[in-house]
Parts: structure tokens; sequence; C-alpha cells
């Protein structure tokens, strides 16, 4: 274990810290004086930027970006946190890591833009009635032909004056549950879309924070992002990086900067004869402050290590955020007491970053939720999340490549299911004396699981089905919520956000739809197959091998053909 950083990273990290030096933190007092950031020297230090490589990059290198790995990002970001939020935003571009998730044609209009500097987006999520309970948003896109119709009201949309286009979440199934959420390209020129007013903040001062306004805007079916029903899921999985960064690396870089004010200004100013940072109370404060700041940098990078390690990082970055946050909140208290009536004063950098360090427990998730889904964690992870010998065992989740979808005849997709599973090495050994039946490993521990859903349309028939599918396999059945619910299965076999974590080997998914509350639970599965009558389920966007098909008759052709090899 080295904690020491390469040449290459020393040298990324001072080439950034000498320009948030040089270029940004000279221009922080005429922002605070004014509440903006002039045209002409938001374009300045954007040119200087992108002309020094460090624009945009958190962004894979074939798009243009820096290409950098989640943990040199959050060496970056630490650097970037000693800066006013809106200096950031216009040096280093803040292009978000969802539009990656585009096709090609809308990288071409919408990501690449971004990463040239040329248009900025914005993501637009929260609303009046949808803040932490980001599922619980109102704004609405029905379908109009092959296009849809947008409809709703966004606010507190960070940088939204200045933004180009908008990435925006509607229920697009209201009617499911959950309901389907997803994510559309909204450009500020369409027609029907209105800039509200800027609402004033008590900290981050020249970045906007303005309502959105959709009247009946209509967009085309090239305006979806990711896929119908995806929205949640690349909320809580692509927007977790961003969480790390803007939140967790920021807060340690902005909690830094004030322990060097506190010290400085220790070391100066003068009392009974002495400097004040002689004092043990005073010393106290500068040392509990840098204890904390050590252990958060730790915890972000475990975090950032999670995430290129390709594991699930869910838990370790509500952590991060939870311990980030609440960390500045303390530094900055401290730094106004050390600073005394000094740090009480607008013209020095402590008071307004107090101002600015309040909001970090609040947005991005506040405090409380990210605490309830650190919990769920726990109590479902146990050892695995605070134990580093439980934690080196964890099974790193392989990356998800488009699913492949299998045609022709049910007798053909089954063969080719089965022969695709075996030339990529995932169909397991069959043990030929397991009995036909669904017992077996408990779920977190199987390497081969079985889930159905209410599209099986009974209990019987999910049964009938599942359980000789899954002793073939020498698996075990799971189920989804719904089924549980509805006692066709008992609740340790439940899979998802409310049940059971798993991370097989293979995962067959039958006649579910994969609402986002179940394939939270199926992240880590090395390879999932999913078999659904409907060709739009989100269960074949997270999947490795799709078939759109009868459960009734290709299950039982799949079972046949697993028996044959026996």
């Amino acid at each position: 274990m080295n904690f020491d950083l390469s040449p290459a990273q020393q040298q990324l990290v001072q080439t950034v810290r000498e320009f948030v030096q040089t270029e940004l933190l000279p221009l922080e007092d005429e922002i605070e004086q004014t509440g903006s950031l002039a045209p002409a020297t938001a374009k300045a230090i954007f040119e200087k930027s992108k002309a020094q490589g460090l624009y945009a990059l958190n962004i894979p290198k074939q798009y243009g970006g820096g290409g950098l790995s989640a943990l040199d990002t959050m060496l970056v970001e630490e650097q970037y946190g000693h800066a006013k939020d809106i200096l950031v935003r216009r040096a280093f571009g803040n292009v978000y890591e969802v539009l990656l998730e585009g096709d090609d044609e809308q990288k071409k209009r919408w990501l690449l833009p971004c990463v040239q500097g040329e248009r900025t987006a914005s993501i637009a999520i929260t609303e009046p009635e949808a803040g932490s309970d980001a599922a619980g948003i109102r704004t609405r896109a029905v379908r109009d032909g092959d296009g849809w119709v947008l409809t709703g009201h966004k606010y507190f949309i960070s940088d939204a004056a200045f933004s180009d286009f908008f990435v925006v979440s509607a229920v697009t199934d209201p009617a499911a549950r959950p309901k389907h959420v997803s994510l559309f390209l909204v450009d500020k020129a369409d027609a029907g879309v209105t800039i509200g007013r800027d609402r004033l903040m008590m900290g981050l001062v020249g970045t906007s924070h303005c309502d959105l306004f959709f009247d009946e805007v209509r967009l085309g079916p090239e305006r979806l992002l990711g896929g119908e029903g995806r929205g949640l899921r690349l909320a809580l999985e692509v927007l977790g990086r961003v969480r790390l960064a803007q939140v967790g690396a920021r807060a340690v870089g902005k909690a830094s900067r004030l322990l060097q004010l506190m010290i400085d200004w220790a070391n100066e100013r003068q009392q009974f004869g002495k400097p004040i940072g002689d004092f043990q109370l005073v010393q106290a404060m500068i040392v509990d402050s840098g204890i904390e700041i050590n252990h958060t940098r730790l915890l972000l990078h475990r975090a950032a290590w999670e995430l290129d390690q390709n594991r699930d990082g869910r838990e370790w970055i509500s952590m991060v955020k939870i311990d980030a946050a609440e960390m500045l909140g303390r530094v900055a208290d401290r730094a106004v007491q050390v600073f005394g009536g000094t740090g009480y004063a607008r013209d020095v950098p402590v008071e307004r970053m107090y101002r600015d360090a309040r909001i970090y427990r609040i947005y991005d998730g506040t405090s409380e939720i990210h605490r309830t889904i650190v919990a769920r964690g726990l109590l479902k992870k146990g050892a695995a999340l605070f134990d580093s010998a439980a934690a080196t065992n964890q099974k790193p989740a392989p990356a998800k490549a488009a699913c492949r979808m299998l045609t022709g005849t049910a007798t053909e997709q089954a063969q080719a299911l089965l022969q695709a599973l075996r030339a990529n090495g995932v169909l397991p050994i069959v043990n030929t004396h397991r009995p036909l039946s669904a017992s077996g490993s408990p779920l977190p521990s199987a390497d081969v699981i079985v889930a159905g859903g209410r599209g099986l349309s009974t209990d019987s028939n999910l049964h009938r089905l599942l359980g000789p599918l899954a002793a073939a396999l020498g698996g075990v059945v799971a189920g989804t919520g719904a089924v549980v619910n509805d006692n066709w299965l008992p609740l340790a076999q439940k899979v998802g956000l409310t049940g059971q974590s798993v991370q097989p080997q293979l995962y067959v998914a039958v006649g579910l739809s994969g609402a986002v509350q179940h394939r939270f639970g199926l992240r880590a599965a090395r390879c999932v197959v999913a078999i659904n009558r409907d060709p739009s389920a989100p269960i074949f966007g997270v999947a490795s091998f799709g078939i759109v098909g009868d459960c009734n008759e290709i299950v039982p052709l799949l079972v046949e053909g697993l028996c044959d090899k026996l």
C-alpha cells in the first residue's frame, strides 16, 4: 500500500493547483461584490484552461476529455474545491457523465460540444415536491406519435441561466409501479421552455439557481436519453461519481484552504503578547480540523478506488457525502472562531466560505437521506463495508455491454442463448445429481439465480417454470418485491433495494419488467439474461442477453437444452 502520488499525479495536481491559485482565487472578491462573473472574464479563464488541457478532465479521451480515472478525478476536484463554484464551472467545465449514456448521434450533438466548451448543460431533476425523493417528480412526458410532449416545473437548477440545454427527468408511465422516470435532452431554445427567476442564495454567489418551466414542449424520439424508464437508475448510478467529486472532493479542498487560513492567522494574530496559536484551545481547533480532513480524504480515495475497480460504490459514495459535508461545516465554523470578529467580516474569505459550506449537507441528497442509504447497505452487506478483510473478498462487477437481443423462433432463441452463455464462459458446470428443485445456496452467495416477476401471471406458474430452470442451472429461485408481497415467494428470496443485493455469475430474469428497485439488487451480477414479452421492459437495459417472447415457451426449451447436456 503506497500513499505517495505518482509523478504523473503530482504534475497534474500541481498544474491545477497553480491555475486555481493564480487565475481563479484573485477573481473571488469581485464576484462577491458584483454577484456575478463577467462574461469576458469567464471566456478568458476558459481559454487559458483549455489551452493547458484542463477542460473536461472527467470525460474519456475518445470524446476529447482528459480520461482521468475516478481516483485521479478526485485529486483534481480537491484542488477545484479551493475556488468558488462559478469559477470552477467556467474554467474546467461541468460536463456530466450522464451524457455518455447517449447513442452515437446524441453524443455528437450534445456531449462533444460540451467537451469542447462550446455548450453547457445543467441537470434538472429537483422539483418543489421532489427534492430528496427523486421518484416523487411530477414533470410528465407523454407520448405523441413517435415523440414526446414535456410538461412540468423544476427548481433550484444550478447554472440554468448560463446553460444551453438541460438533462430533464420526467415521468413517462405513471401507472407503472414504481412509475417509470426517463431522462430527456431539452434545449433552452425549444418552444415552451422558460427560464424562471434566479433564486438568490445564502452562498454560492455567482452561480445561478433558477426555476425551469416546460409548457407542452415537443420533443422528438432522439431526445430520450438512455432508454425509457431508466432515468432513476441513471440518476443513482451515473450521478454518483458527480456527487463524489463535487461534494466529497471539493469539500476536502475547501476545508484544506480554510485550515491553511486558520494556521496562518494563528501564527500572525497576537493576543496577550503572543500568537494565538500558542493557546491550547486554538491549537485544539486546528488539530481537530487536520485530523478530520485527513480521514475524509482517505475515505474519499477509498470510494474512488471502489469505482475504479468497477465495484458498486453506492454506500461508499454516501459515506463520503455525509462525512465530507459535515466535516466541512465543522472546519468552517472553527475557522470563523479562530479568526474571531474578523472571520465574521464580509471582506475576509473565511466568511463567504462559511456560507458556501452550509449547502454541502443539503444538495445532492441531504445527510439524512444518505444515512438511510448507508444503513440499508450495512444491514445487507455487513462487514464488507467496514472490515478490510471482508471487503477484500468482494467480487468486482464487470462493465455491462449493450444487450444482445436473440431473435428467431422460440427454439432458435433458446438454443442461441445457451450457445452464447457457453461461449462466454458464463454457463456453470451442471451437477447431474442435483434434484429438480429450487433449493440451494442463500441468494447473496449464489452463483446462479433465476428470478421471476408478475409477468408469470400466477405463483403456480412461477414455481412450475423457475424451479426446473434453477435446478438445471444449479442455481436458486428469487423474485421481485411484487411477487414476494403477493406471497408467491418468501421474503428471503426477494432481490432489490429493500431485499437482497446479489452478485451471481448468472442472473436469469423471467417475466419481470426490471423496476429500478429490483435492478438495484442485481448491479453486481456478471451476466444478466432477460426474458420478457415487452421489448421496452427496463430489464433489457441492464441485460447482457435478451429474448422477447413467451416465457411459457422459452423456459421449458431452456430446461430441455440444459438437460440434454447432462
